[in-house]
């Protein structure tokens, strides 16, 4: 199911941007280089404007494509049906490019820090945000069930148990690969820390829910 582009202007918006964008970047090195985020010059006050642009190129087709398809099931809940009941259309989009921004350029700060002055430390992909995206969705209504079981998952029903799987894999995974130079898994799961405590921070009620709904199992 596709809704209209004005029920998800969001995340149609933002889908085909990065698509043209990257598509620009595979075809035109010099327009790919100018839009990489290298923490070794960001640091010293160049190129800040990549902190956020290098979330628009990628350097595969599959990671791109990877990227959209998964931002755009999870966005599709964000921005059309988990917080109808909470905010007004347009806050709802407002919220939708904050998450955006803030999974993007916080990650991007934090383990750029880290990496400025490693000269040969880059960084490009949509992933800060998809995973941002990911955490802030599966948390936000944390009792909301699954319509449907999952084959590897047949035990995972509410939606914090996903939540929190997740968490426990991202997690498995920055550790087992810390030392990986192709993927930072580090940023993904501080991307999808930031979606939790965003979902918490517009939601604080979510917490009492989670509490109360564990106290109930126990």
């Amino acid at each position: 199911m596709f809704p209209p582009f004005l029920e998800m202007p969001f995340t149609y918006t933002i889908c085909l941007l990065v698509i043209l964008i990257s598509m620009i970047g595979f075809y035109n090195k010099r327009y790919y280089q100018g839009m990489v985020y290298h923490p070794y010059e960001v640091f010293r006050g160049r190129r800040l404007h990549t902190i956020f642009t290098s979330c628009l190129v990628h350097q595969k087709w599959w990671h791109l494509f990877f990227n959209i398809y998964v931002f755009y099931r999870i966005n599709r809940d964000i921005e059309y049906i988990i917080m109808e009941d909470d905010f007004s259309f347009p806050v709802i989009v407002i919220i939708c490019v904050f998450i955006v921004l803030i999974g993007v350029i916080l990650p991007n700060l934090t383990t750029g820090f880290k990496e400025k002055d490693n000269v040969f430390f880059t960084s490009v992909g949509f992933s800060g945000a998809v995973f941002c995206s990911a955490g802030f969705c599966m948390l936000y209504l944390p009792l909301d069930v699954s319509p449907k079981t999952y084959v590897l998952f047949p035990f995972l029903r509410y939606s914090y148990e996903f939540a929190f799987m997740g968490l426990a894999v991202f997690s498995l995974v920055a550790i087992i690969f810390k030392n990986s130079r192709k993927t930072n898994h580090k940023l993904h799961l501080l991307a999808y820390v930031i979606g939790f405590l965003m979902a918490i921070i517009l939601r604080p009620k979510l917490v009492q829910e989670l509490i109360e709904h564990l106290r109930f199992k126990i």
